[in-house]
């Protein structure tokens, strides 16, 4: 095994470089990954970066390297050697644990577990040049299927620009609110949080709560307790979330220690900074490694810490406002996709090159 290495930070020297990338979707991965990184990359000459949903021999001519993201198709493994074939370099790039969906997610388990759906995915991991992860705890979850193709970190960054206009936009205001937003993959990680948040909106009149994406609001009865205090949408397209989660002003990650969870990334702590509110999660590695407890936010490890982490946030004011500028600050400095896109092109070129 080739081991896993950890991109950051380098500026090439390259004179050009042409990436075609096979998004997995247009509003969670593959924006995060592939659009935004396109975005920076292009404005950056001479690299450039085609980010596509199919993939065709003319795609192939003139390309370094070609990204089939999160891929698990009979027919786009063929095509993925069919580009090695024509001399392009292949990566596969995934920022979730696939193989251990939670059975708790009911459509991505059943799909995640059929068996053609698992060996063609290892069959990616063995036969691309490399392969791309978002965090190194996702790298050693699937070390195991890549036999000697290595294995690069390259962490997610958050295109904190297109957040400016929401965070500048933000106003004052008598009540605090919660706020949470998620894939439907949270719902197992919920009842960590419920009662604590049912408790503190019972303690505190000017709370209100704000979840987008997750919750099904029949699921849980004492929502509907609370009226107007509480909001439910669906999930929101990428451009359009900053404006709907504008009035947060503390953000929260609950999760459960589980195989699927280990592998994820902070990029919730970034959204929630992005917008200068601090972030309360649980204290897997992912959050241990740029949340800082008391200072950017909080890391609870029970019920009883949850609660108390969240009534400090939410009878402190001023305290609260500096925990969220202190977030990002550091989402600035370290996890912009302004300055982050300089990984994939390090990458590109070690891969490419």
């Amino acid at each position: 095994m080739l081991g896993i290495r950890v991109v950051t930070l380098i500026v090439s020297n390259r004179s050009s470089m042409n990436i075609r990338w096979i998004l997995s979707d247009k509003i969670a991965p593959g924006h995060v990954r592939g659009e935004v990184i396109a975005r920076q990359m292009n404005k950056h000459k001479p690299y450039n970066m085609c980010c596509k949903s199919e993939l065709y021999v003319s795609d192939i001519v003139g390309a370094d390297c070609v990204v089939f993201q999160r891929e698990f198709r009979d027919g786009m493994f063929k095509k993925m050697l069919e580009t090695k074939e024509l001399g392009c370099k292949v990566i596969y790039d995934t920022d979730d644990d696939v193989l251990n969906m939670p059975r708790g997610f009911p459509e991505p388990f059943k799909h995640y577990m059929k068996p053609e759906v698992r060996e063609m995915i290892k069959k990616f991991y063995r036969n691309v040049d490399a392969i791309t992860v978002s965090t190194k705890y996702l790298g050693e979850a699937i070390e195991e299927f890549a036999d000697n193709v290595p294995i690069y970190v390259v962490e997610n960054s958050l295109d904190v620009e297109m957040w400016e206009e929401a965070y500048k936009k933000k106003e004052e205001k008598e009540t605090v609110t919660i706020g949470w937003m998620a894939s439907g993959s949270h719902k197992i990680d919920a009842p960590l949080i419920s009662a604590t948040l049912k408790n503190l909106m019972l303690k505190h009149d000017n709370l209100n709560l704000h979840f987008i994406g997750w919750i099904s609001p029949d699921e849980y009865e004492w929502v509907h307790q609370f009226g107007n205090r509480i909001k439910v949408e669906k999930w929101v397209l990428p451009y359009e979330l900053p404006f709907h989660m504008i009035d947060f002003d503390i953000g929260i990650a609950p999760l459960y220690d589980n195989k699927f969870n280990r592998s994820k990334s902070a990029i919730k702590a970034f959204q929630y900074w992005a917008l200068g509110i601090p972030c309360v999660a649980s204290p897997l590695n992912m959050y241990k490694d740029v949340i800082e407890s008391g200072v950017n936010g909080y890391l609870p490890e029970c019920a009883d810490t949850w609660y108390d982490c969240l009534d400090e946030l939410i009878r402190g004011d001023t305290y609260r406002k500096k925990m969220g500028s202190m977030g990002r600050e550091l989402l600035l400095e370290k996890y912009d996709t302004r300055k982050r896109y300089q990984d994939w092109i390090k990458l590109f070129n070690m891969v490419g090159g």
